[in-house]
């Protein structure tokens, strides 16, 4: 009965994949070399591809083009993403790649996913922003030391106004690098205006129940780590909780939280156990109907009588998606445990 669950929920996967794979697709524009511009819609990838190329399609069209930077100027989203064709050194050699534009006045501040590599362009000069590291020590006691580079470009491109201190905290991330942008433009330029500005996502969270059963159930011999399993079925249920938009994470992954009650046996007697299952998981497709696949660790945490003891161990799975209204959804999903191996069968219900 587990193998064919299981065979069957891999077919199901695989015919969505296959059947219903599809781009995602989202509103935006394209900007052509001519000064035009172009309404349609753009393929959403990883930052780490988006740079190469851009896939579009115009409003009314269902002809789907590709461009590389050179060809067009630069694309922009509808929801907050804004892409720039520049020309940057990669392997010693000039290239042209689109970076997405972090900060745009009379500083422009970009980054690209690929390599997370950051410029900052002033006077039409485009200038990287570095943080190499360099070994010193002994031979036998060896450390790692950070060369901050970018502080000295920092500091010179930026010499014109009164931002030392800013300087000097600043991190090679989005938010410090954009509100050290914006500091510095409106100190130096406060009479004009800022051009555009990456906001950052809102964090989403979804709260919901979970439901399912194990196909094995769990019996504890002694105080410890030491598992049997028989072959009746156990019980697992709770509560979720679901976070999307996470900082510096490609919007596909999400962290689910989850408090369950698990039954246990521990000398013959039935117990419930904490379990608090914690996972990194990632949609494979857009749309309102969507496959997921995770992996993360799960604790158990159990007293009774004279037992008390903890336990982790690595889980992972795939489950179902129905998005039914916003972020709302439905789901369905499998899980295996490493430790005692154990497969699980749950659904649930996120709004």
């Amino acid at each position: 009965m587990i193998k064919q669950t299981l065979t069957i929920i891999t077919i199901i996967v695989v015919f969505m994949v296959d059947g219903f794979a599809q781009r995602d697709w989202r509103q935006g524009m394209i900007f052509l070399n001519s000064g035009d511009t172009l309404n349609g819609f753009i393929d959403y990838r990883a930052p780490s591809i988006q740079g190469n190329s851009c896939i579009f399609k115009e409003t009314g069209s269902k002809d789907v083009r590709r461009f590389t930077p050179g060809e067009i100027t630069g694309y922009r989203f509808d929801d907050n993403g804004y892409f720039i064709s520049k020309t940057v050194t990669i392997e010693e050699e000039e290239t042209k790649v689109f970076l997405e534009v972090l900060f745009k006045g009379k500083v422009s501040l970009y980054f690209s996913g690929d390599g997370e590599r950051y410029f900052v362009e002033k006077d039409n000069q485009l200038h990287e922003l570095k943080n190499t590291t360099e070994m010193r020590g002994h031979k036998l006691r060896p450390y790692e030391v950070n060369k901050n580079e970018y502080i000295g470009v920092l500091n010179i491109l930026f010499q014109d106004a009164n931002v030392q201190s800013e300087i000097k905290n600043a991190k090679l991330k989005n938010k410090s690098l954009i509100n050290l942008a914006r500091t510095y433009h409106t100190t130096k330029y406060a009479d004009y205006d800022i051009l555009y500005e990456k906001r950052p996502k809102r964090l989403i969270t979804n709260l919901g129940i979970v439901y399912g059963y194990n196909h094995k159930t769990l019996h504890i011999t002694r105080q410890g780590n030491d598992f049997e399993r028989d072959e009746g079925m156990s019980n697992f249920g709770g509560i979720a909780l679901n976070f999307q938009h996470l900082p510096g994470i490609y919007d596909r992954f999400s962290l689910q939280v989850e408090l369950l009650a698990y039954e246990y046996y521990y000398k013959n007697e039935k117990g419930i156990a904490l379990n608090t299952p914690i996972l990194l998981d990632y949609r494979l497709l857009p749309g309102k109907l969507y496959p997921k696949i995770e992996l993360g660790a799960s604790g158990y945490f159990m007293r009774k009588d004279d037992l008390r003891t903890q336990h982790m161990t690595v889980t992972g799975g795939l489950s179902i998606h129905y998005q039914y209204y916003k972020s709302y959804r439905i789901f369905i999903r499998t899980r295996i445990e490493n430790n005692p191996r154990i497969i699980q069968f749950g659904a649930g219900l996120l709004f």
